[in-house]
């Protein structure tokens, strides 16, 4: 369960997100499609996919907007996909709520465990790794042990990696 302001996130154990009001009980079920950008993903060899979803949850600072950003992990054929979503919870009470699809990341993100990123002051932040897999590689040089990937909710764009403290002195 992630807070922002008076309201909860709750993700259950079928990784679908709602939405909770805590005080009045309401609830909202967020869409749980693809946004459209990201539809080829959902047809070709599905059963074969492997799918990891990661929520964050917050408010854009200047307007007071809350956004939920989810990165749909998909493993087909031994690759690593991150794929970015954004969705916008005051277009929630619509018919037409979907998701929209973002940038990817600017480095390969944490696995789908929430205790590797926070929010703070509308800007969600994931540490980095290097990817899993011994003969992929990650390719951005500035990608170094301890980075941090931060999504700008305001702007919905990623910001400039940050590099974390030293891995070890040469």
């Amino acid at each position: 369960m992630f807070t922002c302001g008076d309201l909860a996130c709750v993700v259950g154990t079928d990784m679908r997100a709602r939405v909770l009001h805590p005080v009045t009980g309401v609830t909202a079920a967020l869409p749980h499609d693809l946004a459209d950008q990201n539809k080829p993903w959902e047809g070709w060899r599905l059963e074969e996919m492997y799918h990891a979803f990661t929520y964050a949850f917050g408010r854009v600072s200047s307007t007071g907007e809350y956004k939920v950003l989810r990165v749909v992990r998909l493993s087909p054929d031994q690759r690593d996909e991150q794929l970015v979503e954004v969705l916008a919870l005051d277009r929630l009470a619509g018919a037409g709520a979907r998701w929209r699809g973002m940038q990817n990341p600017p480095s390969h993100l944490t696995g789908a465990s929430n205790a590797d990123m926070a929010v703070v002051a509308g800007v969600v932040h994931f540490l980095v790794v290097q990817t899993h897999l011994p003969f992929e590689q990650d390719y951005n040089a500035n990608t170094h042990p301890g980075s941090i990937a931060s999504f700008d909710l305001d702007t919905e764009q990623w910001m400039p990696l940050l590099h974390g403290p030293l891995h070890s002195l040469h």
